[in-house]
């Protein structure tokens, strides 16, 4: 049977537009589907223009440092319609580059929604197009958990590079690294930051020490944590949005912060699998992701999946990687499949973090904490020699 493409790949994120480059330059006929912009998550709503305001979160403590080397002191003010303006351009500028690029590799675009009308046929826009491959690659969303009364007043993640104003005390539901990166964003250019987490830190998941050292570094800037909350609620009020919680530790204590027009649900991401159409194939959904092998095949035998949707490790890079490797092993004959293991992860908190390999809980469970010795170095502190720091899990 022949088919209008040889593959077809439905978003065109970074996972998605990896296997379409790479499998065009393999001599497949290429056709993606985006109904948003190029680029996906990570140029659109994510790693470019949150780096962006990173840098520009930075200047105030760059200006007062510069005076400690001679420079003379520094009054400025931030304009947050110009810096927002700055960052949506630049995001622009490489929606640009990425259509150039697709372009280039000769992969047909199709400015269109595209779902399953069965495993070799695509409803794209008005039009059915066929493919003997078909490749997921439509990412995630930001969830709000509508446990929480008053949610829908909330902002997500994907909001904030639309915001008009600056918020002047900015609220941040949840403690990951989207929500702690948001946090000293906001700090850093100049706003009053509270943020809201169920558990005992922030930072789930990653090492004790990291999650520490983070944490009182924020509130050393004066940004304020409220920990170990239950029963959060939010009301909108003409003064603004009033977000009320209750501490579950000992004694329950209530207490009521009130922020701006917005508060930041940082509470989580789900693969973006509405209006997909997969009920049409035999693709397995299992707890809300894309179940795929190790090859990213799913259980139908032509459909493949990588990045986001298939929730496994949530990270540009690894999409792309992930992509690659589908279009390496089925249109270049070079059989390989992704490996997850010493992953490298950064969190653009300030100050930055990252981490590779096993966490310190991890080893000790993969390996016995007998087996194990901890080596830490503070160079924050150090001197000459540094002092380094042995002990045992």
């Amino acid at each position: 049977m022949s088919y209008d493409y040889d593959l077809f790949v439905i978003g065109a994120g970074s996972g998605g537009i990896a296997a379409a480059r790479r499998a065009a330059e393999y001599g497949a006929k290429v056709g993606v589907a985006e109904s948003g912009r190029l680029g996906g998550t990570c140029v659109n709503r994510g790693c470019v223009p949150k780096k962006l305001m990173v840098y520009a979160s930075h200047f105030p403590a760059h200006f007062s440092a510069a005076q400690g080397y001679g420079w003379s002191e520094v009054q400025s003010q931030l304009n947050w319609e110009t810096m927002i303006r700055a960052v949506n351009g630049e995001v622009t500028r490489l929606n640009g580059i990425y259509q150039q690029m697709l372009e280039k590799s000769e992969v047909d675009i199709c400015a269109n929604h595209a779902s399953f009308v069965d495993a070799h046929t695509l409803q794209v826009g008005e039009a059915q197009l066929t493919a003997e491959k078909i490749l997921i690659a439509v990412g995630g969303v930001p969830v709000k958990p509508q446990s929480i009364p008053g949610i829908e007043h909330a902002i997500t993640s994907d909001d904030i590079f639309n915001l008009q104003e600056q918020p002047q005390h900015f609220v941040v539901l949840g403690g990951g690294y989207i929500g702690v990166e948001f946090a000293c964003i906001l700090r850093g250019l100049g706003s009053e930051v509270t943020v809201i987490t169920r558990a005992d830190k922030i930072l789930r998941g990653f090492d004790q020490d990291l999650r520490s050292e983070i944490q009182e570094a924020m509130q050393k800037k004066g940004i304020r944590f409220l920990n170990n909350t239950q029963d959060i609620a939010l009301e909108k009020r003409d003064s603004g949005l009033w977000i009320t919680v209750k501490n579950g530790i000992a004694e329950t204590v209530t207490e009521t912060v009130m922020a701006d027009a917005v508060s930041l649900a940082a509470t989580g991401r789900s693969p973006n699998l509405v209006n997909l159409g997969l009920d049409q194939t035999r693709v397995a959904v299992k707890e809300g992701a894309i179940a795929v092998d190790a090859f990213s095949q799913t259980a139908e035998p032509n459909i493949y999946a990588v990045g986001d949707c298939t929730d496994r490790i949530n990270l540009t890079p690894v999409a792309i990687n992930e992509g690659r490797a589908f279009a390496d092993t089925h249109f270049g004959n070079k059989s390989r499949q992704m490996s997850y293991e010493n992953i490298p992860t950064a969190i653009f908190t300030s100050p930055e973090a990252a981490t590779v390999g096993l966490t310190e809980a991890e080893a000790c469970d993969q390996y016995g904490d007998q087996k194990l010795r901890s080596i830490a170095v503070d160079f924050d502190r150090c001197t000459t020699p540094c002092p380094i720091t042995t002990r045992k899990p």
